[in-house]
């Protein structure tokens, strides 16, 4: 069974293109919406959760991230965001950031670390 990542971003294309590079080897759950998000992780889980800090009308990653903390905290060390700033504000929310244009055998490389899944060794976040 392939482990499962939950991408949120309000940018449909990137959604589109982070299921088409991740879903060979992950179960990619995709959505806009950070209440969807929330939703969705109440009753499926997740082993990954990746979040743009900037979600648009319907709130921001840290909204998503703080969730995480309160509800599912162990799924807190899989997680990340994404954010075009160079030193976006986490608010005191330790996950690792990462720099939107994402370089997607990066993004590839740092669920395989945290995942502990083959093939990527060697290489860091």
């Amino acid at each position: 069974m392939k482990p499962t990542i939950l991408i949120v971003d309000d940018e449909p294309m990137l959604l589109e293109l982070f299921q088409e590079a991740l879903s060979a080897d992950y179960e990619v759950m995709v959505t806009k919406s950070i209440d969807h998000a929330i939703a969705w992780l109440q009753v499926q889980a997740a082993d990954a959760v990746v979040t743009d800090l900037n979600c648009g009308e319907d709130g921001n990653g840290l909204d998503l991230l703080r969730w995480v903390q309160a509800h599912r905290p162990g799924l807190l060390h899989s997680s990340f965001i994404l954010s075009g700033a160079d030193d976006p504000d986490t608010e005191g929310i330790e996950v690792p950031v990462i720099c939107k244009p994402v370089d997607l055998g990066r993004l590839r490389n740092t669920f395989a670390c945290l995942l502990g899944m083959p093939g990527h060794l060697g290489e860091s976040i």
